[in-house]
């Protein structure tokens, strides 16, 4: 019996290799290991401050054994196999002061509610990885892998996860490779236990009101009545909310069951050279169960409008008609946790690397690292239609999607204990969401937010060995300054005006740091 330290599917992982049968479920551990392998119990302390209290836990226990066996058609190549169990218990607790549970904080929108509750989840796991063929005529390798996993949860819900894939490299310099999952993810506490309270969504306008860019409303009188306006009502200016926000009645649902994806991947790697590789890889995924904060709001209202669908879970202010201000009183949209409709992308990754030797100067290293996004297709709710958000961004789509964004990165590793690198980052341009013509989308456009510009950023940085045990790393990011698309970018998805996730919202940046070994 061994320990070994491996990498697998991208990640590295502990495991105890049994040549003559051995296992042993709980060897010692270091309370610094920053990965624990088979048993680790973690508490992590209440993170508090005078607005509120928030003390997420995660109990862990797990076993694993694995174990390699020589392929009867290799020579050199060695099956792996691994079973093992996890079990884990989530908990967490957020408790939030008056001031917060009151909703009085500007910009608030409504009251924060308290969060508790906790689940208990038993994994059962195996994986193979088997090579066919290898240095054999049109084969230098074939070989396939399975894993399979089997989640119980303490809600009442099982998931089944699993995956196939297969590599061959008819020759040493070209290898082809694929894979289908099934893949899962369960509702976090939060989706789960979140208490019922007012929220915020986005939505352009109110179709039944007046405002900047709508001077006359878009649905007549007799499709805003189905909603609930009034005669006296229709028209008001006061319907639309300046904000672009209005209200909604969100809330957890302990009845969620666990999203699943389907996963096909298609790829080539090519290494013609040593020091020069290249890899393609073509991915589709489809996602059913989407986990929704209910139906998007502004889609029920526009549902219920022109649709007359959906038109029970808008609830407007008696008095003016609103669908947003202070709280529930004033009007909102029910909006509870469900499992909704279906997401769906497709597209391709590509990646290259090159290695130069710069003799007696260090080396030269490039990489170039660029995605494009084939569509990404969602169905908010299964039979009534579906829209296409790549290349588009807004109160619907959410965070800029661009079709295209790459990172070119050049690094000199010279022979004098320093290196420098310069990195590239490009993000296509993006148009808002209103101006796609997909008809869920399609809304009002103006000129001046219709799209938001591509950026191309530039960084540098640089570290040095000052000692064995010391060493200093510096540099800028953003070099040129450049300045952020600005349009308009409603909560939660936007600060107001940019995307701070995706852009870089405060322009250049200066960093140092340094790192002492003892």
């Amino acid at each position: 019996m061994r320990a070994s330290r491996r990498r697998v599917d991208g990640e590295w992982k502990t495991s105890i290799v049994c040549h003559h049968h051995e296992f042993r479920a709980f060897p010692p551990l270091s309370l610094t290991d920053p990965a624990p392998p088979f048993l680790a119990v973690t508490n992590v302390p209440s993170m508090k401050h005078s607005e509120r209290s928030t003390s997420p836990r995660s109990r862990r226990s797990s076993a694993r054994a694995s174990s390699t066996l020589r392929s009867v058609a290799s020579k050199h190549r060695l099956c792996w196999t691994a079973l093992g169990f996890e079990r884990r218990t989530e908990k967490l607790k957020s408790e939030f002061d008056t001031a917060f549970a009151s909703g009085d904080l500007a910009g608030q929108g409504g009251p924060t509610n308290d969060i508790s509750g906790s689940y208990t989840v038993t994994d059962y796991f195996a994986e193979l990885r088997v090579p066919i063929l290898e240095g054999r005529s049109g084969a230098d390798l074939l070989a396939v892998n399975a894993s399979y996993r089997y989640s119980d949860y303490s809600t009442d819900k099982t998931t089944d996860s699993y995956g196939l894939g297969i590599e061959w490299a008819p020759v040493k310099t070209v290898k082809l490779r694929g894979s289908y999952q099934q893949a899962v993810r369960a509702p976090n506490i939060v989706e789960l236990f979140a208490a019922q309270g007012a929220g915020l969504f986005n939505m352009d306008t109110d179709p039944c009101g007046t405002g900047p860019g709508q001077p006359v409303p878009t649905a007549s009188a007799a499709q805003c009545a189905r909603s609930g306006v009034t005669a006296a009502q229709y028209g008001s200016s006061l319907l639309v909310s300046p904000a672009g926000q209005y209200t909604g009645n969100f809330g957890g649902n302990t009845n969620l069951d666990a999203e699943t994806a389907k996963t096909y991947t298609f790829g080539i790697v090519l290494q013609p050279l040593r020091n020069l590789s290249a890899t393609i890889d073509f991915f589709d995924i489809k996602v059913d169960k989407v986990i929704a904060a209910g139906i998007p709001g502004a889609l029920i209202v526009q549902q219920c409008v022109f649709s007359n669908q959906f038109c029970n879970l808008i609830h407007r202010n008696a008095q003016r008609g609103t669908l947003w201000g202070q709280g529930l009183a004033q009007g909102y949209v029910e909006q509870n946790n469900l499992n909704l409709g279906k997401l769906s992308t497709r597209g391709i990754d590509v990646a290259v690397n090159y290695n130069y030797n710069l003799s007696q100067y260090g080396g030269l290293g490039l990489s170039f690292l660029g995605s494009y996004v084939d569509e990404l297709i969602t169905e908010p709710i299964p039979g009534l239609g579906e829209y296409d958000c790549a290349g588009y961004h807004g109160t619907t789509c959410g965070t800029p999607v661009p079709k295209w964004r790459h990172k070119a990165r050049a690094v000199w590793t010279t022979p004098w204990l320093f290196d420098l690198a310069l990195t590239w980052r490009h993000l296509n341009e993006v148009k808002i969401d209103t101006a796609s013509p997909d008809e869920l989308l399609a809304g009002t456009v103006l000129p001046v937010t219709a799209k938001m510009g591509a950026r191309d950023y530039f960084d540098m940085s640089g570290s040095v060995n000052i000692t064995k045990q010391i060493t200093l790393r510096a540099g800028v990011n953003n070099i040129f300054d450049k300045d952020p698309p600005i349009g308009v970018t409603g909560a939660p998805f936007g600060n107001g005006n940019t995307y701070p996730q995706v852009y870089d919202s405060l322009g250049r940046k200066i960093f140092a740091s340094i790192t002492v070994a003892f």
